[in-house]
């Protein structure tokens, strides 16, 4: 299939705006305006990337010890048609980023939730405290953790430890 220039076919265009855009496996992208950089000039990282490489160490630390756990993947965009999918299979918004199954040494818990959230910042939502309130009454503990080390540092007070 050849595309052909609209104004050259004496059509109107399909599609008018101002906005810098591409077509990319049959689908129109829009530029998206860059970020602001940091005072000191260094671009700024998305925050669920951020997010992201504070959950990694964590998860990390989790496997080196050997606790039984998961990560809930519900952050992120999705295509409407994937979020409709994952909603009809059960996938509640709000759930905690990772659920660890393993009863906490120096606590009595059914199990210990933590959140992640950047280290410089972030919010729960309105759905995130409703799960919290909603495990915390099952009788888990919910942590909610601005950076992996006060997720380590929470961890370990639970009596969480990496044998050797």
């Amino acid at each position: 299939m050849r595309w052909t220039d609209p104004a050259k076919a004496g059509r109107a265009p399909l599609l008018t705006t101002t906005k810098a855009a591409v077509v990319v496996g049959g689908r129109v992208r829009f530029a998206r305006r860059p970020r602001k950089p940091k005072k000191d000039g260094t671009p700024r990282a998305k925050p669920r990337e951020l997010e992201h490489k504070e959950q990694v160490i964590v998860a990390e630390w989790l496997d080196r010890a050997g606790i039984l756990y998961c990560a809930v993947p519900n952050g992120g965009q999705r295509h409407p048609g994937v979020a409709r999918k994952l909603s009809a299979e059960g996938v509640k918004a709000g759930v905690p980023d990772l659920l660890i199954f393993e009863r906490p040494p120096h606590a009595d818990a059914r199990g210990v939730a933590v959140e992640m959230k950047q280290a410089d910042g972030g919010r729960v939502s309105n759905a995130q405290g409703e799960w919290h309130a909603s495990l915390m009454a099952q009788g888990w503990i919910v942590i909610v953790a601005h950076g992996a080390a006060e997720a380590l540092k929470a961890l370990n007070a639970l009596g969480y430890r990496v044998p050797g």
